[in-house]
């Protein structure tokens, strides 16, 4: 009889150890394929993001009137690709460019919003790479094409989308690719799987030390204790029970028609029933709504999945089940099939995915709140705390170099008067339209514009003389003008115009933004003493 024993022991403790590598090896598979798969999302949802900014931005003429390197001298490309590269530059992107099929049938770029002088720089009808060409004929086609995962190129790790160009007619002309830099994203996730693999090691080592002093107490306790054949039946089912019972997941036994024949006490829990006898004897649905998600009939659909259970053996899904108070939750469930002299019958393993589907709002809320946190709401422009921010760290750039940055305060003249004639919804798309015009007239990536209060605006020039910053601050007042946008309370003149103050001067390391914005206030203050819809100009 102690033979007997020592040769189970062996073999339980063999088990268990197998389990626990497996459950260690399920953990690390689970764990690192959801990180992964997370992290794809939140790639596409940035491509979306940037290709809604990108397409509103883009020229639609750019598609036809640019063919070959002749075009790079035109208005219309200089405008477009540094528009391009702005975005790219905001968006930290590898690379960023716009492609088209020209008359000949050959797939073409457009424009690239890298800087000219990379030696990868791509100009105007420069053949598609091959490679390139079958995602990019899918997207020409009306197909937004995202990459099924990150590519290990020559240039390191990058993840590659594709969007169609729609004309304003409809039709796509041409298509937007994009590529992120990822090698820090695929860090991370390198270090996700190392981290994950760790807790897997350490948790089969516990758990095996564990699996083997438990099995040896379970082996010394039985052999003082088993006499009987019967006894021996008996103590295997309550351990059957014990480890049902012990189950980190809801369990339920069904037949083939799905009625509950089984259960452990989670299953209970989840179904907010009070004993066994509210959920045994059951059908499914009973607690199931009547439709899933996707439309269908719960119950038709269920016999569905049962038998894709019992064709292949396992089938895992996602479904919803009600409680017994009518409260509908989200899981992932196991089906098993197991084959019996009386019958088959179905194991059903079910995880309450409640908690993580909170978890996924909670980032997708979280992810809306950052893209937010920068960008004035009504105008779209900058807002104060991106000019703080990003200005400590552009001040510090510029003192080390010695030089030079221009900044302007701008203010729309009577702007209160506009309010009082046209009403304040009119006031807000005004506003919007003298930040567009704004923003339209600073093309360096360097440059932006913020808003810094009511009808405040800043413009930021970094290395900029005070020369360069006069004329751009003369063509935004020509261009407000232009514009054309009716005031007829504006005492400066018969439509919306604006007053500038403009500085420049060499950034020292003693010098704060602060500095800048009082000699531009000062100047603007001027410019509104001197009759409006002017600009002064004075070096700090």
């Amino acid at each position: 009889m102690k033979r007997v024993w020592n040769n189970l022991r062996i073999e339980i403790v063999a088990i268990i150890i197998l389990v626990a590598l497996t459950l260690s090896l399920s953990l690390y598979l689970v764990t690192y394929i959801r990180y992964r798969d997370l992290t794809l999302e939140l790639l596409k949802d940035d491509a979306e993001a940037i290709n809604k900014y990108a397409a509103g931005i883009v020229d639609e003429k750019s598609f036809t009137d640019l063919n070959t390197i002749d075009d790079e001298t035109s208005e219309l490309y200089e405008t477009s690709q540094n528009n391009l590269r702005r975005i790219r530059e905001i968006a930290n992107l590898r690379y960023l460019y716009t492609a088209k099929q020209n008359e000949e049938g050959q797939f073409i770029y457009v424009m690239d919003g890298i800087d000219r002088a990379a030696e990868d720089f791509r100009h105007p009808g420069d053949l598609i790479e091959a490679e390139i060409i079958p995602d990019l004929s899918r997207c020409l086609d009306g197909e937004t094409v995202f990459g099924d995962e990150i590519l290990n190129t020559e240039w390191g790790y990058v993840y590659v989308v594709y969007f169609p160009f729609n004309a304003a007619n409809g039709d796509v002309i041409g298509a937007i690719g994009m590529e992120f830099d990822c090698d820090k994203l695929y860090d991370y996730i390198n270090f996700a799987r190392i981290m994950t693999i760790i807790i897997a090691l350490a948790v089969s080592a516990v758990s095996i030390a564990v699996a083997y002093i438990a099995a040896g107490r379970f082996i010394k306790k039985t052999e003082k204790n088993i006499k009987k054949l019967e006894l021996e039946v008996s103590e295997s089912e309550e351990l059957t029970k014990t480890v049902k019972e012990a189950s980190p997941v809801a369990y339920i036994l069904c037949n083939e028609d799905l009625t509950v024949l089984d259960c452990n006490a989670k299953a209970l829990k989840l179904f907010a029933c009070e004993d066994k006898d509210s959920l045994i004897g059951n059908y499914w649905r009973d607690y199931m709504p009547e439709y899933q998600p996707d439309g269908r009939n719960s119950m038709q659909k269920a016999r569905e999945m049962a038998g894709r259970c019992k064709a292949c053996g396992r089938y895992v899904f996602e479904w919803f089940f009600k409680t017994a108070k009518g409260d509908t939750f989200p899981t992932e469930v196991s089906l098993t099939r197991l084959d019996n002299k009386s019958g088959v019958y179905l194991i059903v393993y079910m995880y309450d995915l409640s908690n993580i589907r909170k978890m996924e709002q909670s980032i997708h809320k979280l992810k809306n709140e950052a893209e937010k946190i920068f960008y004035d709401p009504l105008t779209g422009v900058y807002n104060r705390r991106f000019l703080d921010e990003t200005m400590n760290r552009v001040m510090r750039r510029m003192s080390r170099d010695g030089t030079t940055l221009s900044i302007m305060m701008i203010d729309l003249d009577f702007f209160k008067r506009y309010n009082d004639t046209y009403g304040h919804a009119e006031g807000d798309k005004c506003l919007k339209a003298v930040a567009g015009i704004l923003t339209r007239g600073v093309t360096r990536s360097s440059d932006f514009v913020a808003r810094y209060g009511g009808e405040e605006f800043v413009i930021v020039l970094p290395d900029t003389e005070g020369q360069g910053a006069c004329a751009i601050a003369a063509k935004l007042l020509e261009n407000v003008r232009k514009a054309g946008i009716p005031h007829i309370n504006n005492g400066a003149a018969d439509c919306v115009t604006i007053s500038i103050g403009v500085t420049a001067g060499k950034v020292l390391h003693a010098h704060a933004l602060e500095d800048f914005i009082e000699k531009a206030d000062e100047m603007l203050y001027k410019s509104k003493n001197g009759g409006r819809n002017t600009y002064h100009y004075e070096e700090l």
